[in-house]
């Protein structure tokens, strides 16, 4: 019996042992030669440390990004009241965190006021990227977070978006749209060709010699040139009234919806007025802005806005005054002539 008891007593000192030995290296764990590295938590995601300043500011040590007001756990732009919509404050937010500036564009209230704000802002803290004084006055440039928060308390400043550059999108053809059925259809005794409808095309211009058009004569004032298809245009580029096309992506576009010649577009009867633009917001919300206020000025009056343009962006929900292109097309909408609609692949087609 004692032989018994001596056996057990030994087997739980030998468990309570290995217990308290286990429990050791849990608490204990001794460190890892320098050459050796613990791939097992190296994977692991680590906290960014912080590190605070006098002025109250904290700089993210391991992402070498400084972010002026921001404290641990919060954004910066969420302190900036005049960012347009959330899509442009996470994007905004991102290029802070990867470049230590963001990409942006800026509305201010008067084109006098575009150089004193510039003047304002340190070279270090903000470089131009392009200034247009024109319909919509606004500037782009990137910026850093203490430009940023300078412009959102200067009061000239509207509203301040993420900047991204757009790419000019093909349409579909007409028969995958059914507009040659359209067509055959009538309204008023008359088939629906466009006749009596005009299109502002918002694009990289319009190759107005092409037969397509009616070969009108090159010109440097296309308004002036008695062209019977194209009846108006702009070059919001260069600020002169000949928007010729030298990319061709407007030339297809114009195609597609008025040729009428070997080819027959969605609305061949229609009358086309063209503002040539480059893939700049600024320049496209120019353009929209062209085409609405000179909307009586043509014969018959500018009835849509055509514009086809895309970026990497997706919005999650509705994108009223998500960027400057689309506050633009709400003004021209708000303007009590036009009616909003998108389209899928980023086609804004503003009707009446």
């Amino acid at each position: 019996m004692e032989n018994i008891l001596f056996v057990g007593i030994a087997i739980v000192a030998v468990v309570l042992l290995i217990t308290f030995s286990l429990i050791g290296n849990w608490q204990s764990k001794p460190e890892l030669p320098d050459n050796i590295t613990n791939k097992d938590e190296s994977s692991i995601p680590q906290q960014p440390n912080y590190t605070g300043s006098e002025d109250g500011n904290v700089t993210t040590i391991e992402n070498n990004n400084t972010i002026n007001g921001n404290i641990p756990g919060s954004r910066f732009v969420d302190s900036i009241t005049k960012i347009s919509e959330e899509i442009n404050a996470n994007l905004i937010e991102a290029d802070l965190n990867e470049f230590s500036y963001a990409r942006i564009l800026v509305n201010v209230d008067d084109s006098n006021n575009i150089e004193p704000i510039l003047t304002s802002l340190s070279k270090e803290d903000f470089s131009v990227n392009l200034i247009s004084p024109g319909l919509i006055p606004q500037f782009s440039g990137n910026a850093t977070a203490k430009a940023i928060k300078q412009l959102n308390e200067n009061p000239h400043v509207l509203k301040i978006y993420f900047r991204q550059d757009f790419e000019f999108l093909l349409f579909e053809s007409v028969p995958l749209i059914n507009a040659s059925i359209v067509q055959l259809l009538q309204r008023n005794n008359s088939n629906i060709t466009g006749s009596n409808v005009t299109v502002c095309i918002v694009d990289t211009g319009i190759n107005y010699t092409h037969q397509e058009f009616g070969s009108c004569n090159q010109t440097n004032n296309i308004t002036t040139s008695n062209c019977s298809k194209i009846i108006g245009g702009y070059d919001i580029e260069d600020n002169d009234w000949n928007p010729m096309d030298e990319n061709g992506h407007g030339t297809t576009v114009s195609g597609v919806i008025g040729a009428n010649n070997l080819l027959t577009g969605v609305a061949p009867d229609v009358k086309l007025v063209v503002v040539k633009v480059g893939a700049a917001p600024e320049e496209i919300a120019d353009g929209i802005a062209w085409c609405k206020n000179y909307r009586t000025f043509f014969t018959p009056s500018i009835d849509i806005i055509s514009l086809s343009v895309g970026s990497p962006v997706r919005y999650g929900n509705a994108c009223d005054a998500a960027d400057g292109v689309v506050a633009a097309a709400n003004d021209a909408a708000n303007s009590g002539a036009y009616v909003p609609i998108t389209a899928p692949i980023h086609q804004l087609i503003l009707i009446r």
